[in-house]
């Protein structure tokens, strides 16, 4: 499988005069993680975060509020190495921005973003250059940092933030990392109030289990309607003999969020989140979930016939110019002919793969009952976009169109 870049997204906090670094977030999707390197004596009393996943990745909103000590002007600065490593373990700059839109209300003001490259802001002296040399300038110097000035009063302050994050596109699925652990950097080293809302919309989503490594269960929480639930598998590994247990917690909404509510938040894990686009083409290292949810039977083996199909014969024209096409029009033909094997009953499955993949609610009872065991399928309504192999309806209906034809 292609070896995706790495992106990594951590927050500065830096006070004019003496530099502190804390926690805002680290997104991650391509990159390295560099974590703040003093401890601030800024305590977090409350942290809200919402995540929605929208159609160009995932818009987070966060809204902080501060215990500063003393009233001071500060600069909070965003930086975002847009880029990471090749197969070759050779930094590049992928030229793209991967987080944009970038809105923030300090203490109910509106303040500007400046945005400038890792390069020209080095040239700043808005921190020391041995400072700056330890966030390897040279390296990530086409990265962007996003800054600006807020005034800090003491006592509480409340810092808003909201912007859209494109995440890591893998091989069905998109990617979304967020790291926290940088709260212990904080002073008090934890969050009196924390709360996480997730708002996956139609998605399929994959979420962590845990926040620590001493393996505590996240309480997860569904407020509205939808299916979710853990699953575990155990892993011997052959050279040592060493079993390791693997746990995520999978969820598919009909309405509403999940949510995370909790006091003193003090995490030693990461946050990683996965939008399942792709259900059918992506793998899955769990037969069941703790309430005997599924996620493939043998009918995803036919379903994965269609991975490479290429819509031919509606787009045949196009393929057949080009010599790249024209290898993967072979391909969808000869899975056309391995699907002509299938019983009809096989063949009506497969037909509906991709209205379940989109949470059509079925009339017909042995539909539902079939498509409701495993973990990604929950019901949504009738009027639904079917967006993963739209294809597979059309072939189909062609081979029982086919045999409907040969039977008279």
């Amino acid at each position: 499988m292609k070896k995706f870049f790495k992106l990594r997204f951590w927050f500065l906090f830096m006070v004019i005069m003496s530099v502190s670094f804390g926690n805002d977030w680290e997104f991650s999707s391509r990159g390295e993680n560099i974590i703040p390197i003093e401890t601030s004596q800024v305590s977090i009393k409350k942290e809200e975060i919402r995540m929605k996943i929208v159609n160009d990745g995932m818009d987070v909103k966060v809204k902080f509020i501060f215990n500063s000590p003393v009233s001071e002007e500060k600069i909070i600065g965003f930086i975002t190495p847009e880029g990471g490593f090749d197969n070759d373990d050779n930094y590049q700059w992928d030229g793209e921005m991967h987080f944009k839109n970038f809105t923030t209300v300090v203490n109910g003001k509106t303040v500007k973003s400046n945005v400038e490259k890792m390069k020209d802001f080095y040239k700043k002296n808005v921190l020391s250059k041995e400072e700056m040399k330890k966030y390897n300038v040279e390296k990530y110097k086409d990265s962007y940092i996003y800054y600006f000035k807020a005034n800090f009063v003491k006592g509480e302050n409340t810092v808003e933030h909201s912007y859209n994050y494109s995440g890591s596109h893998g091989v069905g699925y998109n990617d979304f990392q967020y790291v926290w652990t940088t709260i212990s950097k904080w002073k008090n080293k934890k969050v009196d109030e924390f709360e996480l809302i997730i708002e996956p919309g139609d998605s399929f989503v994959s979420l962590p289990y845990t926040f620590w490594k001493n393996g505590k269960k996240i309480n997860w929480e569904i407020v509205g309607e939808g299916k979710i639930d853990t699953a575990v598998n155990e892993i011997t590994e052959s050279s040592t003999n060493r079993k390791t247990v693997m746990k995520r917690v999978y969820a598919k909404l009909k309405n509403g969020y999940i949510a995370y509510r909790t006091k003193d938040f003090a995490p030693d894990d990461e946050f990683w989140m996965e939008d399942v686009i792709n259900i059918v083409n992506n793998y899955f290292p769990y037969e069941k979930t703790e309430k005997g949810y599924i996620f493939t039977d043998d009918n995803f083996d036919y379903a994965s016939l269609m991975c490479c199909y290429v819509t031919e014969p509606y787009s045949k024209e196009k393929y057949e110019k080009y010599e790249y096409y024209k290898a993967d029009l072979e391909v969808s033909r000869e899975k056309e002919e391995e699907l002509k094997k299938l019983s009809n009953k096989e063949l009506e499955i497969l037909r509906n793969y991709p209205f379940a993949l989109a949470g059509y609610d079925f009339s017909r009872k042995d539909l539902k009952d079939y498509f409701s065991q495993f973990i990604w399928y929950y019901p949504i309504g009738k009027d639904v976009e079917v967006r993963v192999y739209p294809e597979i309806t059309k072939v189909v209906d062609k081979i029982m169109e086919e045999r409907k034809k040969n039977s008279k």
